[in-house]
């Protein structure tokens, strides 16, 4: 049960009382000037109510437009991270393509060397092959001149 009602059900309880008092109470001119005592009463305790009311209805709709504030601040900054997330995601997805194709690449090279090295298991092929290394070699650093093949 929330304040406002609580306030609403004190006030009609107090009516209540008032009303019972004035209806038990024999007429005559003792009762008139109680029964105007006790509508005097009456009012007041419903000015007052009424103003406690009022007094809650203000507060809550200052809390409510300030958890509207604030919900709208953090929708803003969950959304301002989704889309950070959503781009890291992208990065590293990337990056993992990336990383898969050179992992692919790097298996073809070993099966490569896997090749090249039975290629070279015969000493005459490792031999003919280092030749031709060396006649490369001279070839690049040196002029046709300086040695012979």
């Amino acid at each position: 049960m929330d304040a406002t009602t609580v306030l609403a059900f004190l006030a009609a309880v107090a009516a209540l009382i008032g009303l019972a008092l004035v209806l038990r109470r024999p007429t005559g001119d003792g009762g008139a000037a109680l029964r105007e005592a006790l509508s005097a009463q009456l009012r007041a305790a419903q000015q007052g109510t009424q103003g406690q009311v009022e007094l809650l209805a203000h507060s809550v709709a200052e809390l409510r437009a300030e958890l509207g504030r604030s919900l709208g601040a953090t929708e803003q900054q969950l959304a301002t991270q989704a889309g950070t997330t959503h781009r890291t995601l992208n990065d590293l997805s990337r990056q993992l393509g990336g990383l898969s194709e050179q992992s692919q690449r790097i298996g073809e090279l070993a099966k490569d060397i896997g090749s090249l090295q039975d290629l070279l298991r015969a000493p005459k092929a490792r031999g003919g092959f280092g030749e031709l290394l060396l006649e490369r070699l001279l070839h690049d650093a040196l002029p046709a001149t300086a040695y012979e093949v």
